[in-house]
């Protein structure tokens, strides 16, 4: 991952530590990135979103990320802190109504 993180920081004359920022942004996808650092418009996550995805599914804060990202992104951001190790809290009162 260095390797490209590099090799994409020396294509666009950017730091390699605003790649990696970057990267985290776009939920760890590379053609995301790539569309990013050419000045394309794409999805990205802030600290304040990532707090209301740790939110129970049914809070104001996790419905209106619903509706600003939407169900698609919601889920592939999740998968994203998933494959790196984080745990989302899990929603108890959604646990005990299914």
């Amino acid at each position: 991952m260095y390797t490209r993180f590099d090799q994409l920081a020396k294509e666009h004359d950017r730091p390699l530590l605003e790649i990696a920022e970057m990267f985290m942004k776009v939920s760890g996808d590379f053609e995301a990135l790539k569309m990013a650092l050419g000045g394309k418009a794409v999805v990205e996550w802030t600290t304040m979103d990532d707090h209301s995805l740790t939110q129970p599914e049914h809070s104001i804060e996790y419905k209106q990320l619903l509706a600003a990202k939407g169900i698609d992104e919601v889920e592939r951001r999740k998968k994203f802190f998933l494959a790196k190790g984080y745990h989302l809290p899990v929603d108890k009162k959604d646990k005990m109504e299914e």
